[in-house]
């Protein structure tokens, strides 16, 4: 059964990969535009928050905010290793020793996702599902 749903989702998720804007992907998507009333659309989407750069603040508060335990993608790092790296650069930061910062290097890495894409070449937006067993289900 697990082999099944595995399956499944792989195929939705790389379902119109090789081809992003293939035509059925398009007419979807200029559908779904079409029935956002006027009111509710951005007349101007560069002025948007979600178009302006991702700041370190931000970064931190997610890293904090995430649930421990998890992890983000299919690498199985979990949380828990992001924050002892930013918790370790703190430490030295304070007692004046040269430091890694992966918030800063994140927030690069993103701001820069966001500005050119993601290179098609990459595993970089690859990810995982797992169902979860609910008692019952």
């Amino acid at each position: 059964m697990a082999e099944l749903a595995r399956d499944y989702h792989n195929d939705i998720q790389r379902e119109g990969l090789l081809h992003p804007m293939s035509e059925p992907r398009s007419s979807a998507i200029l559908e779904v535009l079409e029935v956002i009333p006027e009111s509710q659309k951005l007349t101007d989407p560069h002025l948007s928050p979600l178009a302006s750069a991702i700041t370190y603040e931000a970064l931190e508060s997610a890293l904090r905010l995430s649930k421990l335990g998890s992890a983000a993608g299919p690498d199985g790092l979990p949380y828990e290793l992001w924050s002892h790296l930013h918790h370790t650069c703190q430490l030295h930061r304070k007692a004046e020793v040269p430091a890694f910062d992966i918030i800063k290097c994140m927030r690069i890495v993103l701001n820069n996702i966001q500005e050119h894409g993601v290179d098609p070449g990459t595993h970089f937006t690859l990810r995982w599902m797992c169902p979860i067993y609910k008692k019952k289900e």
